[in-house]
This record gives C-alpha cells, sequence and structure tokens, in this order.
C-alpha cells in the first residue's frame, strides 16, 4: 500500500498539521518509551526538492549530540524543505559505552520504514559525534536484515567515529549518569577497546579481523574498513584521527567526500560555517539520489 506524499508533514505557519505530526510521535513515545522525531517533506515547495529516478521521497536518519536534538532540529528542516523524510534520535550518553543497548532502539527506529510504507525509498544516515556514530553499525545491520540494503545510498560522519582515547576515559570518570558497578564495567569496556586498538596499530589489521571472531569491532573500525555506502567526512583541521579513518575507507576503494572546515571546531561546523555545510550536504545528496535541484 502506498502512502499518500508528505501525510503528515512538518509545516510552517499550519498549526494543526505540526499537532498532528506530534500527536502520532507522542503515541509512538508511549508505546516504545523511546523519544524520537520523525517529519515528512514540507508541503508546498516543488522549486527545491530532490527528485530520485523513481520519484520518491529520500528518508534521512539524523543521530547523534548526545540528547542533544537542537542542531538535528534546524538540520532536519533543511532535508525536509528539499524533499526528505527526516527521522531524528539523539541516544542518552550513557549509551556511548553500552552500546550492546542500542540494538533494539534500532530495530524501533528501522521498523518505522515499512510501517510508514517508505520501503522503495533511497536511505541516507547522517551520523553526529561518537553518539551518532555509534548507532551506525547497528542501523546498516538492521537496514539488511529486513532486505533493505539496496536502500542505502550513503553515509555522512560529522564529528565521528574516533579510537578510543584516554580522553574517553576521563570522561567516564565525569559521567555522573554512570554509577556503581555500571562505571566499573564501562571502564572495562573502554579499557578493553582501547588496548585492542593498540594492538592493532601494533600488529596490523590482520589482528583485528582475526579478533572480530570474539569481539564486535567498534564503530570507528566499521567506518574505517567498509567501502559501501558512499560516505561524507566533516571534520576540523584538528580532527587528524578522523581525516585518517576517512582516507583509510577511501583507499579500501570506497567512494569518499573530505570536508575539512577550517574555522570551526569539533562540534560547531554547522553552526559557524551554516552556509558552506548546507551546500556540502546538498551536492552529495544530489549525488547519491542521482537528483537535478531546479532553482
Amino acid at each position: 500500500m502506498a502512502r499518500p506524499k508528505s501525510a503528515v508533514a512538518r509545516s510552517h505557519g499550519k498549526r494543526e498539521t505540526l499537532d498532528r505530526s506530534e500527536t502520532l510521535e507522542n503515541i509512538w513515545e508511549q508505546k516504545d518509551e523511546l523519544e524520537f522525531h520523525m517529519r515528512f517533506p514540507t508541503p508546498g515547495i516543488a522549486e527545491h526538492i530532490y527528485k530520485t529516478k523513481e520519484d520518491v521521497e529520500p528518508v534521512v536518519y539524523l543521530l547523534g549530540w548526545e540528547g542533544d536534538d537542537g542542531d538535528l532540529s534546524s538540520l532536519s528542516e533543511c532535508y525536509e524543505e528539499r524533499g526528505c523524510v527526516t527521522i531524528r534520535y539523539s541516544p542518552p550518553k550513557h549509551l556511548n559505552t553500552f552500546r550492546s543497548k542500542l540494538q533494539p532502539i534500532v530495530q524501533r527506529l528501522v521498523g518505522l520504514i515499512p510501517e510508514m510504507c517508505l520501503t522503495d525509498s533511497p536511505i541516507i544516515i547522517h551520523c553526529f559525534g561518537d553518539s551518532g556514530t555509534n548507532l551506525y553499525p547497528y542501523i546498516v545491520q538492521e537496514v539488511r536484515d529486513q532486505g533493505l540494503s539496496d536502500s542505502l545510498r550513503g553515509a555522512i560522519f560529522d564529528n565521528g567515529p574516533r579510537p578510543p582515547t584516554i580522553k574517553k576515559l576521563v570522561g567516564i570518570l565525569e559521567d555522573s549518569s554512570i554509577k556503581g558497578q555500571d562505571r566499573l564495567f564501562a571502564l572495562l569496556l573502554v579499557l578493553l577497546e582501547l588496548g585492542l586498538f593498540l594492538l592493532t596499530m601494533l600488529v596490523g589489521s590482520s589482528f583485528a579481523a582475526h579478533i572480530s571472531r570474539w569481539f564486535p569491532p567498534p564503530p570507528w573500525q566499521v567506518v574505517q574498513e567498509e567501502e559501501h555506502p558512499p560516505a561524507m567526512f566533516m571534520y576540523s583541521a584538528q580532527d587528524v584521527d578522523l581525516e585518517k579513518i576517512g582516507f583509510a575507507r577511501q583507499n579500501k576503494g570506497g567512494i569518499v567526500i573530505m570536508n575539512k572546515y577550517e574555522n570551526s571546531d569539533a562540534q560547531s561546523h554547522y553552526t559557524v560555517s551554516t552556509e558552506q555545510y548546507e551546500d556540502d550536504v546538498n551536492k552529495f545528496v544530489q549525488l547519491l539520489t542521482n537528483s537535478d535541484e531546479t532553482e
């Protein structure tokens, strides 16, 4: 059954339409105890829209920033104005460490695609920071499990992923949301990941392939080693680790676009360089959807 285009849309100045969308989200949140936001394309804007060969709306996942939905909300509107369906989710900070708890969340987020009759839509994943990238491997796997591999068109990585560091260990010690035995367990997990990372750097990628039989690869390694889908990396001049991951992926044979922002630090590319950021994203999505945006 086909869903009418923009059946539940986010509309500027039409409060009744927005209320219906918010009501739908509230029903989902009460059912799943999961706070996310789903928006459909802004109606009535025909001059700025991604047109795929199949004439369907792209679905964009906006993931990250540890529970802060502010920047995601602003960027979400840009996607919606160009004809995209958006699904936003900001995971709580403690899930950066306990990544295994992300699986049921991801199942619900990807399950929205068949539920809302969007199985023909191209899928793009836009990740922010480590919190967004932690969701990425689970999203990709769930997309495959639901038979939607051909729909996965591209990924955007803003300020992540990064290999484990001592700073990450300090962050766990300072995180008041992780308490008691969970804090000890979190420290052990990060120490293990840090140790495996250092061994991989010393021994080589063959070691990483060997240990993956017992330990699932961390997000940074997944992003670095895969060739598909096409990816765009958005990073600052100081972000050497992310730059290395992007070029390593490119050397594997993947289609990679590297966008270095000279005038902004790690978490401010969109707020400091808004026009450039939107233009970079726009060109990449046009490439992924084989679309021509009319001016």
